[in-house]
């Protein structure tokens, strides 16, 4: 009986798979309209650049040379950027009391106000400032300057 289940799993590796030439016919039809695909793409992007050097060259052909100066061309207008960011100091300038000081010392409230500028008691309340003051200026110019924040 083992005899029988022994030769029953020989003859069962040893028949190959059916599906083998489907996927083959099926993996060269495929290759054949991705190499078709490939061909229109590249007729058409060398049709476009054909135009384009054709109707540069039409311009350049038709602009008048004999005698007259040739006319400038008018400068064109770009759209504003809308941006949702504030906008960013074109000088970047940085003033530790326009952040605040950070001074630990759990025994005071966490912020104390002393004529212009803050002084943080609390970690958390100064980080806070500091993300809300990067977003409103330079982030690299925050970063290197920093420390004087810090009593």
């Amino acid at each position: 009986m083992a005899d029988n289940q022994a030769e029953s799993s020989n003859s069962q590796s040893a028949d190959p798979p059916t599906d083998a030439p489907v996927q083959q016919h099926q993996l060269q039809s495929l290759e054949q309209r991705i190499e078709q695909r490939f061909e229109q793409v590249l007729q058409s992007l060398t049709t476009l650049r054909e135009s384009r050097r054709s109707s540069r060259h039409q311009s350049r052909s038709n602009s008048p040379t004999h005698g007259t100066a040739p006319v400038p061309a008018l400068p064109t207008v770009q759209p504003p950027l809308v941006t949702t960011a504030a906008p960013v100091a074109s000088k970047p300038q940085f003033r530790p009391r326009d952040v605040g000081y950070f001074d630990p010392n759990p025994d005071v409230m966490p912020v104390e106000t002393k004529d212009t500028y803050n002084v943080y008691h609390n970690v958390f309340s100064f980080v806070q400032r500091v993300r809300v003051k990067a977003k409103t200026m330079d982030a690299n110019v925050l970063r290197d300057n920093l420390d004087a924040c810090l009593l």
